[in-house]
C-alpha cells in the first residue's frame, strides 16, 4: 500500500490551516521527499449536518464525512464521495469507504531542554477502503503542531517552527509538523 512505503520513507510534512469568514478551513499540506515536495490543497465546510472536504486546488473531489467522538478520539468516516467537474456533480456511490481517526498522542520522550518533546502531540490514522479491493491505502501516524497568527496558505508553504517577529495578527492559521 502507498501509505505504508510513505510512512517508511519518514517524509517530513507540514500542513497551514487557514480559516475563512465563511466558517471553512483550508489546508495545505506539503510532503518533503528528498528537494522534492508535493502539495496537497483541501477546503472544508459544514453543509447539511456533514463535514464537506473538498480535495484538490478545484476541489475535484468532494467527500462528505460524519463526525463524531469515539473513545476519545475524533472520528470521521465518509458518507458519500463524488467528483465535481467544474459545475457537474457526479456521484461516485460507494466506489470508496474514508475514515479518519484522529487522537491526542502521548508526549515524546525527550532530555532537559527539548522544546519538542513538550509540544503538543497528536496521533491520526487514516484508511481508504475499496469494496472490491479492500484497504488500498493506510497512512497511520503521530505529529506536532503549534499555532501562529498572521499567517495565511499559500503556494510556497515552509514549515515554521518559531513565530515571526514584527507580524501583525490579521488572520488566524495553524501549522503542523511531523
Amino acid at each position: 500500500m502507498l501509505g505504508d512505503r510513505i510512512d517508511k520513507l519518514d517524509a517530513p510534512f507540514s500542513v497551514v490551516n487557514t480559516a475563512h469568514a465563511d466558517g471553512s478551513l483550508t489546508a495545505a499540506r506539503t510532503v518533503r521527499f528528498g528537494a522534492r515536495r508535493r502539495v496537497m490543497v483541501d477546503r472544508m465546510s459544514v453543509e447539511r449536518r456533514a463535514l464537506v472536504d473538498r480535495i484538490g486546488r478545484r476541489g475535484g473531489l468532494e467527500v462528505a464525512l460524519d463526525v463524531r467522538v469515539e473513545g476519545g478520539a475524533l472520528r470521521l468516516q465518509s458518507r458519500r464521495i463524488a467528483l465535481r467537474l467544474r459545475r457537474v456533480r457526479v456521484p461516485l456511490g460507494h466506489l470508496a469507504e474514508v475514515t479518519v481517526i484522529e487522537r491526542a498522542a502521548p508526549a515524546r520522550a525527550g532530555g532537559e531542554g527539548d522544546t519538542a518533546a513538550d509540544a503538543p502531540r497528536q496521533a491520526v490514522d487514516v484508511r481508504i477502503r475499496m469494496p472490491l479491493l479492500g484497504e488500498v491505502f493506510r497512512y497511520a501516524g503521530t505529529f506536532t503542531y503549534s499555532a501562529f497568527a498572521g499567517d495565511t496558505a499559500t503556494d510556497d508553504i515552509a514549515p515554521r517552527t518559531q513565530e515571526r517577529p514584527g507580524r501583525e495578527a490579521s488572520s488566524a492559521g495553524a501549522t503542523t509538523s511531523s
